[in-house]
Formats: structure tokens, sequence, C-alpha cells
């Protein structure tokens, strides 16, 4: 499963596309990115994913390592637009690639997870948003089912709200 090699935009068109604003955070894999459509003014998350192995002695496995890592984001970018019509989970928006990096960019969710939010002694939770969250994190996981996909990783820190408001979430699939 893979993108069509002309989704695939070169890493130059990305300055050209997008201005970056602030990095948003680091996983163990990737750093993502708040970055301004040019055009549009419109905010997204891009998710920048670059080969750990590209300085090894050995050539083969530096270029297997890059191979894998291509391969993975165009598997992610596939599973994505999979999942378009489902408003429960992260929207695609543009894909892009370098000699030793890619780039993922999808909608961006201005509100915390849902483990951050509910740490917070200020977060009021109330039977009735349990049963929002719930609610919607089961439609987001019967739309991949019924898809013949599987979450690997259902936890609240994979659980996103759109906004500040608390009752309005989406699941993020992927991994922060």
């Amino acid at each position: 499963m893979t993108t069509e090699d002309e989704e695939v935009k070169p890493i130059t068109q990305l300055r050209k596309d997008y201005k970056f604003s602030r990095k948003l955070g680091t996983g163990g894999f990737a750093m993502v990115y708040l970055v301004e459509h040019i055009e549009t003014g419109k905010f997204y998350a891009a998710k920048y994913l670059r080969s750990t192995k590209e300085n090894e002695e050995n050539v083969e496995e530096s270029e297997e390592a890059l191979r894998i890592l291509k391969q993975n984001a165009k598997t992610e970018v596939a599973l994505l637009k999979r999942l378009s019509e489902c408003n429960a989970t992260v929207a695609f928006r543009d894909y892009f690639e370098g000699l030793n990096e890619c780039i993922i960019v999808t909608e961006y969710l201005a509100g915390c997870d849902l483990f951050r939010a509910l740490s917070q002694s200020t977060f009021h939770l109330t039977e009735n948003k349990c049963k929002i969250f719930a609610s919607q994190i089961l439609q987001a996981l019967d739309y991949m089912h019924n898809a013949r996909m599987v979450h690997l990783d259902v936890k609240p820190n994979n659980v996103m709200f759109t906004s500040q408001d608390e009752e309005n979430l989406q699941e993020n699939y992927y991994y922060n």
C-alpha cells in the first residue's frame, strides 16, 4: 500500500507552499511542526521523518534504513487517505520527500491529547463527557475496522482535541 509517485512532491516544494511556525513536539521517530500554508494562511501539522542512519559508514545499511523510512511514510499516507471520509480521524493534506527525509502534512489539531487533558486539575470530567469521548473513539475504531484496519496503539495520548473545546475530539491514529 503506497502512494502514487505523482502525489509525492519534492521537498523543495515544501518551502514554497508552507512557512514553518514552530515545533509542536518530538517523538521517537519524528518531529512535528506547525506550518502555515502560504497561499491560504491556514495552519497544518507537518510530521518530519528523517533517516537516523544517513551518516553510517555502512552505505548498504544506510540506504536500507532510508528505503524503509520512505516506505513506512508512504504507507502512513495511504492509511490517512483511506481514513479521509471518517470525520473522527486526522485529515491528510500533503506529502513531500527529499533525499534523506519525508514530511507528511495533516490537519492541525489545536487542542491537547486526552491524557494531558485528564491530568489537568482544571479539567472537569463528567459522565456526559465520557459518553462523548467513548462515542467518538468508537466511531473512529468502527470506521477503521470496517475498512479492515487495526489501530495498534489506542491510548489517551493518541486521542486529540481538535481545539481547546473539551468536547470536540478526534482520534489521532499516528504516533506522536
